[in-house]
């Protein structure tokens, strides 16, 4: 059973990687994937995967579950970007039926992501605690960050106002006890707990705010927590920032929520870049993910393209650095 449920996530994983980089904003128009490619083979993927879920969930192997599903998260996650970003080249303003088409897509990978705090919930009254679990609650907490925050990019590209506001707020809620738990030397079972309680006709909706990450923005860290955990926290609160450099009032504030964002994401590529020899594929999709994030900012904000692309270039010319000098302990710019 172990063995199917790998060949399904394999598959699964492999359809995903192909679709997602024939469908990236930085491909040549002429070599991507039309909208009914995209559909038909991110659809395939995420029927590989929810094949390896239910494997797992028969064999009652709980990680394998555990990784299928924020795999799928991942998925639908990359799914709901690419429908955004294809629908947004055609008309600036998403109809009606794909804000529905996309929010389903984030339901789901909210209700997987769920589903793991749900289960590490369990693990924690065991007598051991699994190894790998560190990573598993980290990435599906940032995953809900980031959940949020697209649900925010979402609603203010239908125009709904209203609703992003909210969404900003509830990820900057989310967000600040994630990044905060990430000094501490125990696992973040308070912070679970919290975000799992957390509903939106309950919160006490604050201004969102920036998230700070004090001693990440070198590229090194202490923290006692994995690379992959902080990586993902980092990159999830690098999206918040993002986003409300897309809604600041000023050119001060936008330019803020961006240097920030820009150091999340180099912090988040440092911890990559400690991963590399265990899985060099994370670290070129953490790459593909920071490149298109970039791109996009430049045609939200047109005013900071110059400022953006020495932001790519910088980023680039690091990572190339590290390719021809790999035992150099190199610090992102």
């Amino acid at each position: 059973m172990k063995t199917a449920g790998l060949l399904y996530v394999g598959l699964g994983y492999c359809t995903y990687i192909l679709i997602h980089q024939q469908t990236a904003l930085f491909t040549q128009p002429d070599e991507r994937a039309t909208f009914g490619e995209m559909e038909r083979e991110f659809q395939r993927a995420l029927s590989l995967l929810l094949q390896s879920r239910s494997v797992y969930q028969v064999s009652g192997d709980r990680a394998g579950e555990a990784s299928a599903r924020l795999t799928l998260a991942m998925v639908l996650l990359d799914f709901s970007t690419r429908q955004r970003q294809m629908l947004q080249e055609k008309a600036d303003t998403l109809g009606r039926q794909a804000v529905a088409n996309c929010t389903v897509l984030l339901n789901d990978a909210e209700e997987q992501c769920r589903q793991v705090l749900l289960a590490c919930q369990d693990l924690a009254a065991g007598a051991s605690v699994p190894a790998d679990l560190d990573s598993t609650i980290y990435i599906a907490l940032a995953y809900l960050v980031r959940i949020a925050v697209q649900r925010a990019t979402l609603a203010r590209s239908g125009e709904y106002i209203d609703t992003a506001y909210r969404e900003r707020a509830i990820a900057s809620s989310l967000c600040q006890p994630i990044v905060d738990s990430l000094s501490e030397s125990s696992l973040p079972w308070m912070v679970m707990r919290n975000v799992m309680a957390l509903h939106s006709d309950s919160i006490d909706y604050q201004p969102p705010s920036l998230p700070r990450l004090p001693g990440l923005f070198n590229g090194h860290s202490t923290f006692p927590h994995s690379p992959m955990s902080q990586a993902e926290v980092c990159f999830a609160a690098g999206e918040l920032a993002e986003e409300l450099g897309r809604v600041a009032a000023s050119y001060e504030y936008c330019h803020d929520c961006y240097t920030r964002a820009t150091q999340c994401f180099q912090a988040a590529l440092g911890m990559a870049h400690s991963m590399k020899e265990h899985d060099p594929g994370y670290l070129v999709r953490c790459y593909q993910r920071c490149t298109c994030i970039l791109e996009e900012r430049m045609s939200a904000s047109p005013e900071l393209s110059d400022e953006t692309m020495r932001t790519l270039l910088n980023i680039l010319k690091a990572e190339l650095a590290q390719v021809h000098y790999p035992n150099l302990d190199k610090t992102l710019p």
